[in-house]
């Protein structure tokens, strides 16, 4: 039976309606779906002063304080602070008591990078029993072959925890090893058998692309975060995003 150009006119109408009406249904569905998920997914603590609330997919991944790392590894040149480009060595002088840096006696200034000092402090913070860092040892690595300017950086940068407390960068973390040679295999093996962590509950930060790729082929189970840009909040939170996606596989 050939259809009249009339009875083609409605079949297509009501095709198009079908269409667009499992379009809405499925877009309600998903609105519905992300609710649900940011209703019993709320931000982790610790978190919310720092980065507000993240999408409701990677809450969901790693919300649980299961899936925060026990160690949180970060370099220091370029990662924390720039890589020192000082004319002449110590003494050091704090520039306003070491909340803004140090100074060389030939002029050239060293501080940490912008927001370091607030995660920091978001790591040592014992006001908030909810911290989501609360269980989490913190490492510092450096290949530096200056070790005894960096652990003098250390002592003298300071931050500010609360009105009228504070801490030295150095007694922010719970480890810190500086030494020449591959991260992967010295570094983080220290830090492994020192604070006795497994690789696989470990995060780890640099500026360097061969030292995450070299650490992870060396090191089961690590998880590495390359910040060519340095050390950020946008690049924590990345890291604990890839961290509890690892964990949730």
């Amino acid at each position: 039976k050939i259809k009249s150009r009339y009875e083609l006119s409605q079949e297509t109408k009501q095709l198009k309606t079908l269409g667009v009406s499992s379009i809405v249904n499925l877009s309600n569905l998903i609105f519905i779906t992300s609710a649900v998920l940011v209703a019993f997914c709320p931000p982790i603590q610790g978190l919310a002063p720092l980065f507000g609330r993240v999408s409701a997919a990677d809450t969901k991944i790693y919300a649980s304080s299961r899936n925060c790392p026990r160690c949180i590894v970060l370099d220091l040149d370029n990662t924390l602070w720039n890589r020192p480009r000082f004319r002449r060595g110590p003494p050091f002088i704090p520039i306003n008591d070491g909340f803004n840096g140090v100074r060389a006696n030939s002029g050239e200034e060293l501080d940490l990078y912008p927001g370091v000092r607030d995660i920091l402090k978001s790591f040592v913070d014992s006001s908030d029993d909810k911290n989501f860092f609360s269980g989490t040892k913190i490492g510092l690595v450096s290949r530096s072959h200056r070790q005894n300017w960096s652990e003098q950086f250390l002592k003298m940068l300071r931050v500010s925890i609360s009105v009228g407390l504070y801490r030295s960068v150095e007694e922010c973390v719970d480890i810190i090893v500086i030494r020449d040679g591959p991260k992967g295999k010295f570094h983080l093996r220290e830090i492994r058998d020192t604070l006795n962590i497994s690789y696989a509950d470990m995060l780890y930060f640099d500026d360097k692309l061969h030292e995450i790729k070299t650490a992870e082929f060396v090191c089961p189970g690590l998880v590495g975060v390359h910040c060519s840009n340095g050390f950020c909040k946008e690049e924590l939170e990345h890291g604990l995003v890839k961290f509890g996606k690892s964990r949730a596989i």
